[in-house]
């Protein structure tokens, strides 16, 4: 899979536009069996698990029950490559999709990696998904900071990248 770009803002309505059938049969799909809190438990009960990987792209091993996640992404970056590999996981074949990436399954790929970015807008669902996998809970947005409250402190919470004042002190947002 190439790696999740931030910047690469894909719609939904722009994949119906392009392979309309496609895009609708996985639509159907998706409603006929979402992932929900206890398809995410079920997964983990089969035997799934994260393993760290060096690879140049984050993975499925549908053999193994083994999701690939790259060890060196940063938050948001994390979060939706691991919510696409978990989509992998749960869909099976039908989010299959080659790699490198080509011109019969590229709208497989922007499908799954939209579908995982709205997932992680669902602060409950990438809550359980991240606790139940194992992984190290990041706050960096406002849905994680509603995932994960417990792991801020009251009078402070810090986002990456704000900068230090002059007197040395993190700049804070108050609750």
């Amino acid at each position: 899979m190439e790696s999740y770009d931030p910047e690469k803002i894909v719609s939904i309505r722009g994949l119906l536009a392009r392979k309309p059938k496609s895009i609708m049969r996985l639509l159907n799909i998706i409603k006929k069996k979402p992932l929900t809190e206890e398809a995410i438990d079920k997964l983990v009960a089969e035997g799934w698990k994260v393993v760290p990987t060096d690879d140049h792209s984050s993975f499925v091993n549908r053999r193994k029950k083994i999701i690939g996640l790259k060890t060196d992404f940063k938050e948001l970056q994390r979060d939706v490559s691991f919510l696409h590999e978990v989509a992998h996981a749960f869909y099976g074949q039908a989010l299959t999709h080659n790699h490198p990436l080509d011109p019969d399954t590229v709208e497989t790929f922007w499908f799954t990696d939209w579908l995982a970015k709205q997932w992680r807008r669902n602060p409950e669902l990438l809550r359980h998904a991240i606790l139940k996998f194992g992984l190290e809970p990041r706050i960096y947005d406002h849905v994680t900071r509603k995932a994960f409250s417990e792991q801020r402190t009251p009078e402070q919470f810090v986002l990456p990248g704000m900068e230090p004042k002059s007197n040395g002190r993190r700049k804070t947002i108050r609750k």
